[in-house]
């Protein structure tokens, strides 16, 4: 029996990068190459955490503040 969407009936289907063994593959190279890179530049205090939580704007908001360009920021940035 297919599975059908709740809200719009249409036909739910799986794509093959969101099966199980493609999910916890792509987790073991994340941990194995991409931590160790954000663990070294974190070391080197480069690296800057924001919250991803809200509104897009809110995260904009979020990502401009920490690079220095956010509105708050006196930094004239029109060359």
């Amino acid at each position: 029996m297919p599975r059908v969407c709740a809200l719009c009936g249409s036909e739910l289907y799986l794509r093959g990068d969101d099966r199980e063994q493609t999910v916890r593959k792509r987790l073991e190279v994340f941990l194995t190459e991409s931590a160790p890179v954000i663990d070294h530049y974190q070391a080197q205090g480069l690296v800057v955490a924001i919250s991803a939580h809200g509104q897009g704007h809110e995260v904009l908001d979020r990502v401009l503040d920490a690079l220095g360009q956010g509105k708050g920021d006196a930094a004239d940035t029109s060359s």
